[in-house]
């Protein structure tokens, strides 16, 4: 193996401030729920899932992978100038090219 010495400094994360809940989703569905005679609740006991977030209408993913960036980094022992490379990993883009990575990277001064 190449590296040998690879490891995860630190981790960061930025949340998205809208939460919408199952039971949200489950009143927006209401009129299929009723035709189909779901009853409440499925929704979260199908899924597992009970809120989820989403962020509001033009927001930059960049701007949200930035911010959990910066927090990283305040937490490292590495500065955003000593970095050699960034790995965006989400699965969305907010563009084709360049990738969001390069964004990321601009907006951290690297």
């Amino acid at each position: 193996m190449k590296y040998n010495r690879v490891f995860l400094d630190a981790i960061g994360y930025e949340l998205a401030p809208v939460v919408v809940t199952s039971t949200d989703i489950e009143a927006r569905l209401e009129p299929l729920y009723t035709r189909l005679r779901i009853a409440p609740g499925q929704l979260e006991a199908w899924t597992g899932i009970a809120e989820r977030r989403w962020w509001e209408p033009g927001h930059k993913l960049s701007d949200g992978a930035t911010e959990a960036a910066r927090r990283a980094l305040e937490q490292s022992n590495v500065a955003a100038r000593d970095l050699d490379v960034l790995i965006y990993a989400g699965v969305c883009r907010e563009q084709f090219e360049p990738a969001t990575a390069c964004n990321v990277a601009a907006n951290l001064g690297i």
